[in-house]
């Protein structure tokens, strides 16, 4: 977990109703170029064979990482790893609900390649069927096979002391 972005959401899929799509979105201050992207998710559904999973990046580009799958499993949620070089594909009635690594539906580093990771990524899921409903309760991105993401430290430093307007001089107290 210190190697992802993530973001716990507790969003309804979808929103109102039965049938419809949420985008929920989470900003990496990271600028520099990407080379491999891994996406978590998280997602507690009635059927997973009603979703379709997008991810996009800052600047537009999407992939569909998940479209219309079954589980093997009677739950029917979601809660895996995508990655490129997973060594499992993605088939229907294949995978099980809590799987470590899947490959996506679609290459996430083919499209993603290169692209300024700084900027708000979105996930967007639709429920494409009138019945069943879910949550996703939590997503993330590991960016460039990195071990811990980079932390950001914003600091203001006041000097204490006496300034003597005079001299244009901080003395010290």
């Amino acid at each position: 977990t210190k190697a992802y972005y993530t973001k716990t959401s507790n969003k309804r899929i979808p929103a109102a109703g039965t049938q419809g799509t949420i985008i929920d979105s989470l900003i990496i201050n990271l600028s520099e170029a990407s080379s491999d992207i891994n996406f978590f998710v998280a997602i507690n559904h009635g059927r997973s064979s009603d979703l379709d999973i997008v991810l996009i990046a800052p600047n537009g580009d999407s992939v569909k990482v998940f479209g219309n799958k079954s589980a093997n499993s009677q739950d029917n949620n979601v809660i895996t790893v995508f990655d490129d070089d997973a060594d499992s594909a993605l088939i229907d009635g294949r995978y099980a609900s809590f799987y470590c690594k899947l490959k996506p539906e679609n290459s996430m580093n083919s499209i993603f390649s290169g692209d300024n990771l700084k900027g708000f990524w979105k996930i967007k899921i639709r429920d494409e069927v009138a019945a069943n409903t879910g949550f996703l309760c939590a997503w993330g991105i590991q960016v460039n096979e990195m071990d811990i993401r980079a932390k950001n430290l914003n600091l203001s430093a006041l000097i204490q002391g006496f300034y003597d307007s005079t001299t244009n001089i901080m003395t010290p107290d």
